[in-house]
């Protein structure tokens, strides 16, 4: 399990499954993931959205953390933040986890924002994938919150 240290230090972390109404997660192990398990969402459709709900303790300025599984069966998403397109440090509001001949994990991250006390939502709404890829899967292993200090 993840642990807020140098880097990662002001950090608070959350295990995807956590965070998520969406009972539609399933799961796959290995000792890659936090946990030795890793929540995979299979969209169905273009435009299908996995929703977290991810919670700030008091208001301030916060960078948000996803870690994601890059592999060959990974698809693309567009991804929100409070129902606006978030910027990822990347300069992009997308991920793109198609890698076809190994598995990673990669962490990506939200530019710095001001964040109010309370409930907000990260959202991946699915945008297609690689061709040969029957079956798109998107593996977010956890979620981490930290605070600019």
């Amino acid at each position: 399990m993840p642990e807020g240290r140098f880097g990662s230090r002001n950090s608070v972390f959350y295990q995807t499954e956590d965070l998520s109404p969406n009972r539609g997660l399933q799961f796959q192990s290995g000792r890659l993931y936090a946990g030795a398990r890793l929540p995979v969402w299979r969209p169905a459709s273009m435009g299908q959205v996995l929703r977290l709900n991810v919670p700030i303790r008091t208001a301030g300025e916060y960078r948000i953390h996803f870690v994601a599984r890059l592999d060959r069966n990974g698809g693309r998403a567009g991804v929100r933040f409070d129902g606006e397109p978030a910027e990822l440090t990347t300069d992009t509001t997308a991920i793109e986890l198609y890698r076809p001949y190994r598995t990673l994990l990669r962490n990506f991250t939200l530019q710095p924002r001001e964040l109010g006390e309370g409930t907000h939502t990260l959202e991946f709404v699915f945008d297609g994938t690689n061709e040969g890829v029957d079956r798109p899967e998107l593996g977010i292993d956890f979620v981490w919150v930290q605070e600019v200090r």
